[in-house]
């Protein structure tokens, strides 16, 4: 049997995985450590701009409406 703390979405870890994430945390938030320094980050950092998905945005101009109670006329 594992002591073990139920994150929001069913996750389960153990205490020490917790504490371990909270030393890390307090760490980064003391200015200790940077976070891109971390193993875990490596394969976030290590991503390139050429690996980017090019995304086409639309941008809809609205006309602008009057604001309060309109009137019958």
């Amino acid at each position: 049997m594992w002591a073990g703390v139920k994150l929001p979405g069913g996750q389960y870890r153990k205490r020490g995985q917790l504490a371990e994430a909270h030393d890390v945390l307090r760490r980064i938030a003391a200015g200790e450590i940077n976070a891109r320094q971390l193993p875990e980050n490596t394969a976030l950092l290590a991503r390139n701009e050429r690996d980017a998905v090019p995304v086409t945005a639309v941008v809809w101009h609205l006309p602008v409406t009057q604001v309060g109670p309109q009137t019958a006329a």
